[in-house]
């Protein structure tokens, strides 16, 4: 048994060294770009820890915020590789910082304070294959759920809904295929869980959407998790 289990982790390191080797060979760049987001929120009602209950990115009131210093980098696809990447600091990374990683780990959730906090929000290498169009994804990535976005100046509204900041996971770690098909795609991969850089249990969650775009002035979608998220408990999925 010790055996094969160190002919799997040898197999592994070669697996992750050859894909490592193949996009620093084939993608080219990087392109870098970036942002710098910063607000004053102020909220009518007082409240007296000055804090917006109901609220996510914006639940600090009555002070100045540095929201998001941005960097964003990706290398162009040659031969169907490509990468990207996004580092942030600011006090939205500490909103949709994933758990999971020292003395973090285990549930996500809204922080209890504000705080500036530093957080790669996205790092995934890309495959498109030439013949059948198929594309692939792996690494940490932004939830295709719901139609707002974490960055301010992209989404419908800077200050984001209850929904997004409340109810729907910022991103996901695993690997996703996709396929695109005329005024549409669909997507299907398997992922750690909510906000989650380690999983919490030993189950990992589906996700799946299907999206179409008839014109460039309307879209909509379909989307769907189905996972254990508790903490150490893979008998109650969601």
């Amino acid at each position: 048994m010790k055996r094969s289990l160190n002919t799997f982790a040898s197999f592994s390191s070669i697996v992750g060294l050859l894909l490592t080797s193949a996009i620093a060979v084939q993608a080219e760049g990087p392109r870098i770009s970036g942002f710098i987001d910063t607000t004053f929120n102020y909220d009518l009602n007082k409240p007296g820890s000055r804090i917006t209950a109901g609220r996510s990115f914006d639940r600090k009131t009555d002070s100045f915020l540095l929201n998001a210093v941005q960097i964003n980098f990706d290398g162009s696809e040659k031969e169907g590789i490509g990468y990207y990447g996004e580092l942030a600091f600011g006090t939205d990374a500490s909103v949709y910082k994933s758990a999971g990683t020292g003395a973090d780990a285990g549930l996500p959730g809204a922080p209890s304070t504000v705080a500036y906090n530093l957080e790669i929000q996205e790092a995934f290498v890309t495959y498109k294959c030439p013949l059948t169009g198929i594309q692939l994804k792996a690494g940490k990535f932004v939830t295709q759920h719901g139609i707002e976005v974490i960055e301010s100046k992209d989404n419908f509204t800077i200050t984001r809904g209850p929904i997004f900041g409340l109810f729907e996971p910022y991103t996901h770690v695993g690997a996703m295929a996709g396929y695109a098909f005329g005024m549409g795609d669909v997507w299907l991969g398997v992922v750690n869980g909510w906000d989650l850089h380690i999983d919490n249990n030993k189950g990992k969650s589906l996700v799946a959407r299907v999206g179409l775009n008839p014109s460039d002035k309307s879209f909509g979608s379909f989307s769907m998790t189905h996972g254990a998220e508790k903490l150490n408990n893979t008998l109650d999925a969601r």
